[in-house]
């Protein structure tokens, strides 16, 4: 972060904030948090990672073969295709071999205009070649390290219902070729993404999984404040509005003169656009001030401690705004 924005601790937690209404700015009270614990399980090597990808990319082919999604003759083709490449990365030419997989990219392309495969089918196949072109050029059988923000903070949409992806939890991925994928503890299913509503307002542990293939794996638990500030629960609406995210648990520190100045735009954690207008702008202000947000703001030394703030999100149209926690420290000497 800039601007002396700092993330309290890089252990693993989460609030997420957002919400979708026509331009309120009514204050609301803050919301509190709490902390998790980080988990490392590598295993795996090189080989077996691409052996591993290898054999799924075979199956999803044998599959559209029997489904008839395939004609036999396209199918076998792009087997053998597979077989060269592999007898290529086992003799050590990684690099024919990924020029291989390029040129089955295009074979793959060419099947789409043709109308042989589906856009949808074209899609998954390139993800199976990309994940295994990923796995010859990064070291995929390396250990993984996740670092979860220190929170996040949402607010549900008209609709009382928001998706959220496992990459706006986190800090630093160690390893390129890891997949990310979130459950809600204690005893949720894992999932891609996280789906809130009206049930999860409150304070909702998870744990964000990275796995590449071979095994290796990190996971980091942490939470996400779910709020409900527009009374989306008592009664929803299909409307469309953009998703705040802001973090929480930041810190900021006065400079010498004993204040500092923040710009909304840094509490912006992965905000969405919900509806496609490619126009979101940011403003905040204090918990309790009846001003309009502002496109920054000021923190003093005579602030020291915890200060409520509201982070707003604007498509030109609808606002969203989630309500955060700010630490401004004070460690200017006394005069």
């Amino acid at each position: 972060m800039k601007n002396l924005l700092k993330v309290l601790t890089t252990v693993i937690l989460l609030m997420i904030g957002s919400n979708c209404q026509k331009g309120e700015w009514d204050p609301i009270e803050p919301p509190s948090y709490s902390e998790q614990d980080v988990a490392i399980q590598p295993r795996g090597t090189a080989d077996e990672v691409f052996q591993i990808l290898l054999a799924n990319f075979r199956a999803e082919i044998q599959a559209l073969i029997a489904d008839g999604i395939l004609s036999g003759e396209n199918g076998n083709g792009i087997l053998n295709r597979l077989d060269n490449i592999e007898k290529k990365f086992l003799k050590g030419q990684k690099e024919v071999a990924v020029n291989m997989l390029n040129a089955l990219i295009n074979h793959l392309e060419g099947l789409k205009n043709g109308g042989v495969i589906s856009q949808e089918v074209y899609e998954g196949l390139l993800e199976h070649v990309q994940n295994i072109i990923d796995s010859m050029e990064y070291d995929c059988s390396g250990p993984v390290y996740l670092i979860a923000l220190n929170g996040l903070v949402t607010n549900l949409p008209p609709s009382g219902e928001v998706t959220l992806p496992p990459e706006i939890f986190i800090f630093s991925n160690t390893n390129e070729c890891a997949e990310l994928s979130i459950a809600e503890l204690p005893d949720g299913p894992v999932a891609p993404t996280l789906e809130l509503n009206c049930t999860k307002v409150g304070d909702v542990i998870v744990r964000v999984w990275a796995t590449v293939p071979g095994g290796n794996q990190d996971y980091a638990d942490t939470h996400i404040i779910v709020q409900d500030n527009f009374n989306a629960c008592n009664g929803g609406s299909d409307e469309c509005a953009p998703i705040a995210i802001t973090y929480s648990g930041l810190s900021v520190v006065p400079n010498t003169t004993g204040e500092v100045t923040i710009s909304a735009d840094e509490f912006n954690a992965g905000s969405i656009d919900a509806c496609n207008t490619g126009n979101l702008s940011f403003s905040v202000r204090r918990v309790g001030d009846n001003s309009d947000p502002g496109s920054s703001i000021t923190f003093y030394v005579n602030d020291a401690g915890t200060v409520p703030l509201e982070f707003w999100v604007s498509d030109g149209a609808h606002s969203s705004m989630a309500v955060t926690n700010v630490f401004v420290a004070d460690i200017l000497p006394p005069i």
